[in-house]
């Protein structure tokens, strides 16, 4: 027998081996956004006093724990809350202890995102105005103040809907 065709016969004696494509990964289903939106929006307002001396935080934030964390502050008190049932188009205004006033305008919202006007009126024609887009059922914190006594004043703007 040759050398060939011994190899052959040790070919053919050998269990034959179906081998696979390798499994293609498949992605992962893509989040379910909802289609559609409701006609207002819950924003909720919070006013908080952040300062770098301590660690006490209230315990009314306590659900706003983590996006606390992310500030460059230790202690927190919430001054006020207010809650708000927009359509777009429609504003509602906050008085902060200071006598300033802060309007929030609900500009539109789609199924991802709110878009707020924000405007801060310091007394006489003088404010500050910015537009804030909050991912659907998020909040935004927005620094009012800064270092004033060692103490800042923070706005957080939580929009659901």
């Amino acid at each position: 027998m040759s050398p060939r065709a011994a190899l052959l016969g040790l070919l053919l004696a050998l269990p034959v081996l179906v081998v696979a494509p390798p499994a293609q990964a498949q992605p992962a289903p893509a989040p379910v956004m909802p289609t559609s939106v409701p006609a207002r929006v819950d924003v909720t307002v919070r006013v908080i006093e952040a300062s770098s001396k301590g660690t006490r935080v209230d315990p009314r934030l306590a659900a706003q724990a983590a996006s606390l964390k992310s500030t460059p502050f230790t202690a927190f008190q919430l001054l006020d809350e207010q809650r708000f049932k927009l359509p777009d188009g429609r504003s509602a205004e906050v008085v902060l202890r200071d006598g300033r006033r802060v309007t929030l305008t609900l500009r539109g919202h789609d199924t991802r995102a709110a878009r707020v006007h924000v405007a801060i009126h310091r007394g006489g024609p003088e404010r500050v105005e910015t537009d804030l887009t909050v991912a659907r059922d998020r909040a935004y914190m927005y620094v009012l103040r800064t270092a004033e006594a060692g103490v800042s004043l923070l706005l957080e703007v939580d929009v659901a809907y």
